[in-house]
């Protein structure tokens, strides 16, 4: 009932569902009072519909987390315009281990199939962890940025993942661009991600993405959101996603945002709640419409990233006259690992290993 429930500004402007109490049962009338009969009624439905789904029949990989729960994240719970409840599903990984015991009260879960959108693909879960990774203490990082990144930029990501320590959450928003590379970066990892969607937990997109939820890498992704799992996409969602997504942690990392870009609404969330923001920026995005959004924060004081990709480490190869001496260090380089193509004529020298 909670998740069919329309976003009201006034509602959480007088406490939201803080006010409500920490026993779901006493939330119907206030449900009654505040949204009126017509969305409690079509609420009731919808919870029916759900309960008699054979794919909502047991199984632990899919489980609502409603705001009075202990588990619900602490990070978000202290957002202005908290959730009510937020779905979160377990992907299959092969960090996963299988087991033929569920949860005991879990309430929920899918029937498998090789559907790409990946509605039935899931395994049993054998510890609270690997349900809810709430459920832990964990560090949660929320990277965010441009659908349209340039190959500095991915890199950057990339370094910035590998930097963190293992036990690092990354949060993000599964789109393509900077949100898809942070994620694969944290799985090839073995890191636990976390993938906000402006849709529901059964209809993960874009589809060219699906090798994120293929279960290829040794990390974990979940899926969470405040819709209703079925819920199709709709390009009014994505602004109450990226609250989530920096809702979530203390820190939101904005790796390239031109003017325009929806990852700013997510620093500007991160901004308006507190919390830390970050901001890479390089030479090489200087040119217009590359990261003027990025800039225009740094400017008003957001911590700068800028040492993860050094100038100096960005290398043109020629495309006139040839240096036989530097065509031979750039194909050595290359040989050996060092040098990384980036594409745009440009080679990237790794840092060293510690």
């Amino acid at each position: 009932m909670v998740s069919g429930l329309p976003y009201r500004r006034r509602f959480f402007q007088t406490g939201g569902f803080s006010n409500w109490g920490r026993e779901l049962r006493a939330w119907f009338p206030f449900i009654v009072r505040e949204f009126g009969e017509i969305y409690t009624a079509r609420g009731m439905q919808i919870f029916r519909n759900l309960v008699s789904n054979h794919r909502f029949a047991g199984n632990p990989e899919v489980v609502p987390v409603f705001y009075p729960d202990p588990d619900y994240p602490s990070g978000l719970r202290h957002i202005f315009d908290a959730p009510g409840v937020v779905w979160l599903r377990t992907m299959p990984g092969s960090a996963q281990r299988t087991s033929s015991v569920s949860k005991p009260g879990t309430t929920t879960g899918f029937a498998d199939n090789d559907d790409d959108s990946g509605e039935g693909a899931g395994v049993s879960a054998t510890s609270n962890e690997s349900i809810n990774p709430f459920q832990s203490n964990k560090r949660f990082v929320s990277i965010v940025g441009t659908r349209n990144p340039d190959p500095v930029s991915c890199e950057a990501t990339v370094q910035f993942v590998n930097a963190l320590p293992e036990s690092t959450v990354i949060v993000s928003g599964l789109a393509r661009g900077i949100d898809s590379v942070a994620h694969e970066a944290a799985l090839k990892r073995g890191m636990d991600t976390l993938a906000v969607l402006g849709a529901g937990i059964m209809k993960p997109g874009p589809a060219e993405n699906r090798n994120l939820w293929s279960g290829k890498y040794p990390g974990k992704l979940y899926l969470l959101s405040e819709f209703l799992p079925y819920t199709e996409a709709r390009s009014y969602h994505f602004p109450r996603r990226n609250r989530i997504i920096a809702g979530l942690s203390d820190t939101t990392v904005l790796m390239q945002a031109p003017y325009g870009s929806g990852a700013l609404i997510s620093a500007s969330f991160c901004l308006d709640e507190g919390r830390d923001l970050m901001v890479f920026d390089h030479p090489l995005l200087s040119a217009a419409g590359k990261n003027e959004g990025g800039r225009e924060l740094l400017d008003q004081g957001a911590l700068p990233l800028s040492e993860l990709i050094p100038p100096e480490r960005i290398h043109r190869i020629p495309d006139g006259e040839v240096d036989v001496g530097e065509e031979i260090a750039f194909r050595e380089g290359l040989r050996s690992g060092r040098l990384r193509p980036l594409g745009q004529g440009l080679l990237f020298e790794r840092p060293p290993d510690d």
